[in-house]
């Protein structure tokens, strides 16, 4: 039985288990939905580079994310709900993405 020392250059970083919980952890800092989703996305990139030290695209960002989550259904649940009535949400449904993924 041979062990592997480092980590497997082919797998996307972002799909290791390291990687996968600095994702989770960044995205319970920032909502990478509405107006300021972009700046969003620049912090989760930063909060993940300060708890592992690895650099990751944004691109791989946006990519992890969407395979987890179904944006769109997301961005227009965000669209829909008046702008006064944002600051009072609670949750409710989580709506779901064809492949069955919930949504943020």
């Amino acid at each position: 039985m041979e062990l592997h020392e480092g980590p497997d250059p082919s797998v996307p970083f972002l799909d290791t288990v390291e990687g996968e919980i600095a994702f989770f952890r960044s995205l319970m800092r920032a909502r990478p939905i509405g107006l300021h989703r972009h700046f969003h996305v620049l912090s989760i990139r930063t909060v993940i580079h300060q708890d592992t030290g690895r650099y990751v695209t944004i691109d791989d960002t946006w990519q992890k994310l969407q395979s987890c989550y179904n944006i769109e259904a997301l961005e227009s649940l965000v669209r829909s709900i008046p702008s006064g009535e944002k600051k009072n949400l609670t949750p409710t449904s989580i709506p779901f993405s064809s492949s069955g993924r919930r949504g943020l």
